[in-house]
């Protein structure tokens, strides 16, 4: 008697980067992750990083800053959520500091969209059980993933009900 296995499958070795990445707040994004392939970070609204990444200046700072808002409001799912992320684009920002949390989210942003490059690994923890359409109570598995395309800007893709709406996240597409 035999068993069969892949010999080719890949290994980790010294070269490789492997990359932890949460879903976001109670696993909420986990089940898009999984269905279109693609992990971010949650910070809605984000521009791409530059050549030399996202630098500590005060144009990062803002955007972070409205980031951190937006995220607020989404998760409230507020009527009007769209005047408000608007209000929220034009408002001015003044006398913003980088503190600590701040600081660590560019430093998650360079991570994810600027460090990380194509064949890096990606795993994002599974929330253990969850209830499927039907109802009924199933295992959801821990998803590991190879990038496979440089990030990119994508449609807002949280919930359904702002599937096509006015923010939009950062991604990096993962092979399964």
């Amino acid at each position: 008697m035999s068993i069969v296995v892949d010999i080719k499958t890949r290994v980790f070795d010294d070269t490789d980067v492997a990359y932890r990445l949460f879903p976001g707040q109670g696993y909420r994004h986990y089940q898009i992750m999984k269905n279109n392939s693609v992990v971010f970070l949650d910070n809605p609204g984000i521009p791409l990083p530059s050549a030399d990444g996202y630098a500590k200046d005060d144009d990062l700072l803002v955007e972070i800053t409205k980031s951190e808002e937006k995220q607020s409001l989404i998760y409230a799912d507020d009527v009007g959520l769209d005047s408000q992320l608007q209000h929220i684009d034009t408002k001015v920002y003044e006398d913003l500091r980088w503190g600590p949390k701040r600081d660590l989210n560019r430093g998650w942003l360079n991570a994810l969209y600027h460090t990380a490059k194509i064949g890096d690994l990606v795993v994002v923890p599974s929330p253990g059980l969850v209830k499927n359409d039907n109802g009924d109570w199933v295992r959801s598995k821990t998803l590991v993933g190879e990038i496979s395309q440089c990030p990119r800007k994508m449609g807002t893709i949280w919930s359904a009900k702002y599937d096509q709406g006015p923010v939009s996240y950062t991604t990096g597409s993962l092979v399964s």
